[in-house]
């Protein structure tokens, strides 16, 4: 009886999140005390206003952090359709370093990294995502894909051992909803719970790194090739706060760009999107 009723509960989110009319998933009201800004976990940004996203202009993905005493927020904003369907089918790791620098110790692995055999079941055109997917593409994706999207895997967080899969919803853990609008843009938004990183003493006044690792299909890595790796730096203040937020980029593990910095990398090598920001409470 309980594998049935949990099987029935699956079936159920998983059909809410292949329909094309559903906007918001696992929506969490989750209120900050230091920034007077009210998050909910919804999956829309429109209460991140105030801050400012920073952009990255390969992948067209823009980044935005925040925190009070309880939570670090995080909101992701991908317009980028092909974008979108690379972290549906090979995945997105964040990762948070207390030390500033690009370790990834600790993280919230979302979408799941799809298997082979999850790839041999998509569209063979899309599998590197050098080609425009389609809407028929886009839809499809999250038919086969969507039992990625109800699920996350966490490890690295303070009193965690193992790496754990959990749904998308946690009353002590870390929580995350995601949604597209009108215009197909995806979102997504995670609540960390702060007691999770650290104490808030030891918190307190600490630039943090937070980064995004668009994956690779592990029957796609390539060799790396010469080259010297590249990076930028945008700083915003938020007009709210006294927040400092840093973006920089740090070389493909994989494939780095060329030596003039110019070569864009093939999308099916690693990506990774390095921000920082200073912790306030």
């Amino acid at each position: 009886m309980k594998n049935s009723i949990l099987l029935l509960t699956l079936l159920i989110v998983f059909a809410s999140v292949t329909d094309v009319s559903a906007k918001h998933f696992n929506k969490t009201l989750l209120l900050t005390d230091t920034a007077k800004l009210p998050h909910v976990i919804d999956g829309a940004i429109s209460e991140w206003a105030a801050i400012p996203f920073t952009a990255d202009k390969e992948t067209e993905i823009s980044v935005a952090v925040d925190n009070d005493n309880a939570q670090l927020y995080v909101a992701v904003k991908i317009p980028n359709q092909r974008t979108q369907v690379r972290l549906m089918k090979f995945g997105m790791n964040l990762f948070i370093d207390l030390k500033g620098k690009h370790r990834e110790g600790t993280t919230i692995e979302f979408p799941i990294k799809s298997t082979v055999a999850d790839l041999g079941q998509t569209n063979q055109g899309q599998r590197d995502g050098n080609a425009a997917p389609s809407p028929q593409d886009i839809e499809q994706i999250k038919q086969q894909l969507g039992v990625r999207l109800i699920f996350m895997k966490v490890s690295g967080f303070e009193g965690q051992e193992n790496e754990k899969t959990l749904g998308l919803s946690n009353e002590n853990g870390a929580n995350i909803a995601f949604a597209w609008d009108d215009a197909k843009v995806m979102y997504m938004e995670y609540a960390i719970p702060v007691s999770s990183l650290g104490t808030t003493a030891n918190l307190t006044g600490k630039k943090i790194s937070v980064g995004l690792k668009l994956n690779v299909p592990d029957i796609a890595a390539q060799p790396p090739r010469t080259g010297t790796g590249n990076s930028t730096q945008i700083v915003a203040v938020p007009s709210s706060s006294s927040a400092r937020i840093s973006t920089s980029r740090a070389p493909s593990l994989i494939d780095p760009t060329g030596p003039s910095g110019n070569t864009q990398r093939s999308s099916i090598q690693e990506i990774y999107i390095w921000n920082k920001y200073d912790m306030k409470f």
